[in-house]
């Protein structure tokens, strides 16, 4: 019986000090330091310690901050507005084979991609949109998907 108890005693201690690197392991340089050296600290130096800490904390907080910003103007910019319309191009073939893909970005501009599918090939069409318009005519359906990309439809 007591051989059992030391071996979970022993299974115990091994799992909680793989555990302990484990943390360890994943505090930064700063932190590890501090928690080894708490012990050997006057209250004074300990809160010394401490400010430094937090001083180095807020000043990585704040420059995570400023690219938390950096990334939210990039995505305003991104292709955040979209619209799709899927129709048929031949009379003879079924099934919205042929589509138009509108994607815009909080300007209004971006892109409008035609697949246009029929028995004996496919063509494909972008063009540019500025402004939420386009330079050339569109096809109804094209139209279509630009109207729901600019929240229109």
């Amino acid at each position: 019986m007591l051989a059992l108890l030391a071996l979970i005693a022993s299974l115990m201690a091994l799992l909680w000090a793989r555990r302990a690197r484990r943390l360890a392991s994943s505090l930064t340089p700063d932190t590890q330091k501090l928690l080894l050296a708490w012990r050997e600290l006057s209250p004074e130096q300990l809160a010394a310690e401490l400010a430094g800490f937090l001083e180095t904390v807020t000043s990585r907080l704040r420059s995570q901050d400023a690219r938390l910003s950096g990334l939210e103007e990039r995505s305003r910019r991104m292709m955040a507005h979209r619209g799709l319309v899927r129709f048929n191009n031949d009379a003879e073939i079924k099934g919205n084979l042929s589509f138009a893909v509108a994607l815009l970005d909080e300007n209004h501009d971006g892109f409008l991609l035609t697949s246009l599918y029929n028995l004996t090939g496919n063509r494909i069409f972008l063009r540019p949109v500025t402004g939420g318009a386009v330079e050339h005519e569109m096809l109804p359906e094209e139209a279509e998907a630009l109207r729901q990309a600019r929240g229109e439809a």
